[in-house]
């Protein structure tokens, strides 16, 4: 993981964000405060799953749409903030 101080990262946005996705993670620090650059995975929704897919990932529906509401509420949450 790299630091970088805010004008470093301002002055050379493109190439760090080309490095985060490729796997590479950042600290950017300013007024003592730290912000993290990370790729993000986002995932597919469930409806976009096929029934084959679906019985590999998951035991039944259930927990299937269990966990495509939770997805669906961190999707929303990380939008808003």
């Amino acid at each position: 993981m790299k630091t970088l101080s805010l004008s470093q990262a301002k002055s050379s946005l493109g190439k760090i964000a080309d490095q985060a996705i490729r796997g590479e993670t950042f600290l950017i620090e300013r007024n003592g405060q730290f912000v993290l650059l990370k790729k993000a995975e986002i995932l597919e929704p469930l409806e976009s799953l096929d029934e084959k897919a679906l019985r590999r990932y998951y035991r039944n529906k259930t927990d299937a749409e269990f966990e495509n509401r939770i997805c669906r509420a961190s999707e929303s949450n990380l939008l808003e903030d």
